[in-house]
């Protein structure tokens, strides 16, 4: 039941963008930056060696362009959409001074992204309550289908794990 549901729910898919970018890395960028200009292809940038430093020769550093599309739809070449990327990261000032873009990749991720409905809420809810018949309990984004944070899935799981050592305690006697 749940599974048919979940492969006919709404869903949104991303074009990521893999840039390898030859020269200095940007002081201190964050790990992501979000963009809401609609002029601009993309809406999130990752700065990849940000969070793992040696993932890139010192000379250079990893940039993933997220793109958002409509999931099933066809998606307009990969030469296209990474001359795209190239010229709006430029026009977003993205590179410091002395870096070139010497690689650059497409992938899709389809499905990326759920759609959220009330008909996704109602289907979720029942599917949550299937698991639950089962001993398993859903938490976290995509066990809730719903949009969280990492701080937020956490705190699930924390508040999980003390319910059941506290049934155990409880049983324990």
């Amino acid at each position: 039941m749940c599974f048919q549901w979940w492969m006919k729910a709404a869903s949104v898919a991303v074009l990521c963008a893999a840039l390898c970018i030859r020269g200095p890395r940007p002081r201190r960028p964050g790990l992501r930056r979000y963009y809401a200009d609609e002029s601009i292809c993309f809406t999130r940038l990752v700065f990849m060696t940000e969070s793992h430093p040696l993932a890139a020769p010192p000379e250079g550093w990893g940039l993933l362009a997220g793109i958002p599309v409509r999931a099933g739809e066809p998606c307009p070449s990969d030469a296209r959409v990474l001359e795209r990327v190239r010229r709006d990261v430029a026009r977003a000032r993205v590179l410091p001074p002395g870096c070139t873009v010497e690689g650059a990749r497409l992938m899709v991720a389809d499905p990326a992204c759920v759609v959220f409905t009330r008909e996704t809420r109602e289907a979720a809810a029942a599917c949550r309550a299937h698991l639950a018949r089962g001993g398993i309990a859903a938490l976290g984004r995509y066990g809730r289908w719903e949009y969280g944070s990492i701080a937020h899935a956490m705190g699930q799981g924390r508040g999980w794990a003390r319910a059941v050592d506290a049934a155990a305690a409880a049983v324990a006697g």
